[in-house]
């Protein structure tokens, strides 16, 4: 499926130009202002600021506090890092953008796949998880900087890549909602309702739903992309932009993403297994 619509009029007039990216997406690039290549691509990206904000712990917020960076859990700075570094990628089409964009969906769900899975594990096993986790994802951010295909990066591998580590997450969160109830119940006696995981399978849906409904739009995004530039060229902006897909699969995975990191913090902390 194509992913790189770079044919546009205003393509090699922008300040940004010209595009040294492996991806550019279906909005007109320089569109609305000089200064951005993808004006609706790269605002939407506020979605996943917004989230890394609102999923941090309780004593994290408030008073100001949100603004402590180093104080903020991996998973939410990895949250930040997706938000400003897809931005920068949407802003400019360049390649060394788009390389941080991916690093942090790397890291965003790298994280959650160390918390989730080192959970439990003894110091020296959860280390060499770690390691190999880590020497997953650095070896093809630094793969991909120096460029693969005429100086661009392998979107193949980041695919490849951002879905194994997707693959290795959801069956994790199922098996340990499941696991931490029976837990539960056995401890109070009882073969009742769980309303901690029934809470917890509930938020792990909704950020299924929002996903996947963002993976929709992105593959209808780029498989009908001329279509809809046609019907956005008849209604016109602002109105066009509701039909900007891409912007709706930053916004729609980034409430996807706010889910699930509740839901493994939730999966691994004390509070989860309190009955």
């Amino acid at each position: 499926m194509n992913h790189n619509f770079n044919s546009d009029p205003s393509a090699l007039a922008g300040y940004w130009s010209p595009q040294t990216s492996a991806a550019n997406f279906c909005e007109i690039d320089y569109e609305v202002t000089h200064y951005i290549a993808e004006f609706i691509n790269t605002l939407s990206n506020l979605a996943y600021i917004w989230q890394g904000v609102i999923t941090l712990p309780a004593h994290l917020r408030g008073r100001g506090r949100e603004l402590q960076l180093w104080r903020w859990p991996v998973e939410n700075l990895a949250l930040l890092l997706v938000g400003v570094g897809s931005m920068a990628f949407h802003l400019s089409l360049l390649h060394e953008m788009q390389i941080v964009d991916e690093s942090g969906m790397y890291l965003l769900v790298g994280a959650l796949d160390y918390r989730l899975w080192g959970h439990g594990m003894g110091t020296i096993s959860q280390q060499l998880f770690g390691l190999l986790l880590g020497s997953a994802i650095f070896g093809v951010i630094g793969w991909n900087f120096i460029g693969t295909h005429d100086g661009k990066a392998d979107n193949g591998i980041h695919l490849a890549l951002f879905i194994a580590l997707l693959t290795a997450l959801w069956p994790r969160v199922l098996y340990t909602i499941k696991q931490q109830s029976k837990e539960r119940k056995q401890a109070k006696g009882s073969e009742g309702k769980d309303e901690i995981a029934r809470k917890l399978m509930w938020e792990y849906r909704l950020g299924i739903i929002y996903f996947f409904s963002g993976f929709g739009l992105w593959l209808i995004d780029g498989r009908f992309c001329y279509d809809l530039r046609n019907v956005r060229a008849i209604i016109r902006i602002p109105l066009a932009w509701v039909l900007e897909f891409h912007g709706w699969w930053h916004f729609l995975t980034a409430l996807g993403a706010g889910r699930f990191v509740w839901v493994v913090r939730e999966l691994t902390t004390s509070h989860a297994k309190k009955n």
